[in-house]
């Protein structure tokens, strides 16, 4: 029998001789390491060797990720998309609150709408970069839950989604900031940075949407080694997804419920927003194969999220 100290935990582990040499997992952390050869040898990690990335990544992104959206298994996700689009247009900005008696109810049939679309989309975008890394021949299944299932699916997604655009905006806030602190404030320089910066958003919501640990997004070494080993990949679905948003973002800010519009403008904004929520379904499949086809390239993110 060998007798040994987990090199990450330091928990006692006992094996049979016969695990001389192989690969084991500490049975409380998961850390992954070498059986010693003998009583009292130092005990080695196992890191997994990188790898070559998969092949036709282009090819997944920009040919096969179309017809993939429409395929039957996939309708019922486009469906529930486009059908939280039109209640959040129709909706989203209505207000049936009232006074009674110096008393106003808070009946904000928009914010409690916004809730449910937001949320909903939030919580579909992530399930999409986390079943394409695994399953990537259609949209994912619509498995929200319900009660209160439902409602903490609702609110993890919009924390989540929320804490990637602000994980985004720190960086260009303080980049700025030191700028402007030297003298070389101006709105060139400023667009700039704001560009730069929003190109980490893909990274936020492909780590929360592959489920990583939240404490990750302290771990600076880790993310560089990301970014520098996937940079020309990453910077191509970055900006992707940076457009996609982008317009999606400019799409919400109109609702049915606006005045003076006609019907062929309400007409014309909800086409627009449907096509804007489609873009975003495919932008977030494009993360979801950029994890998914250069996982290889970075074992030691995957011991992250295995050992956590």
């Amino acid at each position: 029998m060998l007798s040994f100290s987990c090199p990450k935990c330091k928990r006692f582990c006992a094996v049979a001789e016969d695990y001389a040499g192989r690969r084991v997992r500490c049975t409380h952390c998961h850390c992954r390491f070498i059986v010693p050869a003998k009583q009292g040898d130092k005990v080695l990690p196992y890191n997994e060797p990188a790898l070559p990335p998969l092949p036709e990544f282009y090819r997944e992104v920009f040919v096969r990720s179309w017809k993939i959206l429409f395929v039957k298994d996939s309708l019922a996700g486009l469906a529930f998309c486009i059908a939280m689009t039109c209640f959040q247009f129709f909706l989203g900005n209505l207000d049936y609150s009232f006074t009674m008696g110096g008393f106003r109810p808070p009946l904000i049939i928009g914010w409690i709408t916004q809730f449910f679309t937001l949320g909903g989309l939030f919580w579909y975008f992530f399930q999409i970069i986390g079943t394409t890394v695994l399953y990537p021949e259609s949209l994912p299944e619509l498995d929200i839950g319900i009660g209160f299932e439902y409602f903490g699916a609702l609110f993890k997604s919009i924390f989540l989604f929320l804490n990637g655009l602000l994980l985004t905006a720190i960086p260009g806030i303080v980049i700025g900031t030191i700028l402007e602190s030297f003298g070389f404030a101006s709105l060139g320089i400023n667009l700039v940075i704001l560009i730069l910066s929003c190109l980490l958003l893909t990274l936020w919501l492909g780590l929360f949407g592959c489920d990583f640990p939240i404490w990750i997004v302290f771990r600076v070494d880790v993310l560089i080694r990301i970014l520098a080993a996937t940079l020309k990949p990453y910077l191509v679905i970055a900006l992707i997804t940076e457009v996609v948003f982008l317009g999606w973002l400019i799409s919400l800010l109109t609702f049915s419920t606006i005045e003076n519009l006609s019907l062929l403008e309400k007409s014309l904004y909800l086409a627009f927003r449907i096509a804007m929520v489609i873009l975003m379904l495919f932008a977030m499949r494009t993360i979801g194969l950029y994890y998914r086809h250069y996982k290889p390239a970075c074992p030691w993110l995957w011991d992250i999220k295995n050992t956590d």
